[in-house]
């Protein structure tokens, strides 16, 4: 008989093996933190139907008039369709007249293909339907913009050109070490910032998604073809912030050069939008064009900043009453 090691022995007899019961799916504990990232939007009727549906975004903040959004233009844009078709307001702390549909921060894995928004629609018939991100955009897409030429193709140019340069300008931003945006757009659990180490390894891990979305990765394959950071991989002792451009970004070069060149084109983008959109059209694809653009303006704003070259675009004289038009609209209709 093989004799135990007495060093073996001692660990075992330290911590001893036990046999634990499996952990239900649901808990107090685990509703409570779901209620805790969850905000519900506000109804003037109430609705005896069962029906209500769940929109999941990356984070959200608070506007000045103390209702809370999206932050990140894909999220508020279908968060504003949403609250177009179902005659709903925005949620908000002095809410009395909560109804069943909510906004719930969550993590991008809790999505199917690491993208947010997500939407989750809860039947009367207790079934659940969950629609991702492309999903969502291409029902909206295939119900609305078929019969109109012109509104295709000006919605088209929102959903790849402004959000491409989205992420172009979150990515620069980045770059240049402006990490504040990551506070403002993920939700990020506290406890993590109490080692830096840990903090800046999750800042990296959610900041290298940014690439993914609306499959920018895919559709601008050269921006990141280059062996330059893959090459590298920095023990996590001697990672500084100074790395990021490194760590984040395959090729900051070219993503600066090509932010550049759109950059330039969002004058002309801009221009036709806002002559689209105006003057106030009550039309379905026309309204969801306007506030696709709204939640694109105010996330410039809220989220990137005024130190920003993109910002400095918005605020030309040509396009003066944008951004106030925007709020406006917000503080009006949602």
């Amino acid at each position: 008989m093989v004799q135990v090691p007495s060093l073996l022995r001692s660990v075992f007899e330290t911590f001893p093996l036990k046999t634990y019961p499996p952990i239900p799916n649901t808990t107090a504990g685990s509703k409570q933190a779901i209620e805790s990232n969850r905000l519900y939007f506000e109804s003037a009727s109430k609705s005896n139907s069962n029906d209500s549906f769940i929109l999941g975004v990356p984070n959200v903040l608070a506007l000045d008039n103390d209702k809370y959004i999206p932050t990140d233009p894909i999220s508020l844009a279908q968060c504003l369709i949403l609250c177009y078709k179902h005659k709903l307001k925005l949620p908000s702390n002095s809410s009395s007249n909560k109804c069943p549909h909510s906004l719930l921060k969550m993590s991008h894995h809790a999505s199917e293909d690491g993208q947010l928004p997500i939407l989750i629609e809860n039947g009367e018939d207790s079934s659940r339907t969950i629609r991702s991100c492309k999903s969502f955009t291409e029902t909206i897409n295939d119900k609305y913009f078929k019969e109109d030429i012109q509104a295709f193709f000006i919605n088209n140019l929102i959903d790849h050109d402004l959000n491409d340069l989205w992420i172009l300008s979150l990515l620069v931003e980045i770059s240049r070490g402006n990490l504040e945006v990551v506070d403002q757009i993920f939700k990020i659990d506290e406890a993590l910032y109490e080692n830096e180490h840990i903090k800046f390894a999750t800042s990296v891990s959610l900041l290298k998604e940014i690439p993914n979305w609306n499959s920018f990765r895919i559709r601008h394959a050269s921006l990141f073809d280059t062996k330059k950071s893959s090459s590298i991989n920095y023990p996590l002792r001697y990672v500084r912030e100074n790395a990021l451009e490194f760590q984040i970004i395959d090729n900051s070069k070219a993503i600066n050069s090509y932010y550049e060149d759109q950059l330039s084109k969002l004058n002309t983008t801009l221009e036709l939008l806002v002559d689209y959109i105006t003057p106030e059209n009550t039309q379905l694809p026309k309204k969801i064009i306007e506030l696709k653009v709204i939640a694109f303006v105010i996330c410039i704003d809220k989220v990137l900043g005024k130190d920003t070259q993109i910002y400095k675009v918005l605020t030309q004289k040509k396009f003066e009453g944008i951004i106030d038009h925007s709020y406006n609209v917000i503080s009006k209709d949602f």
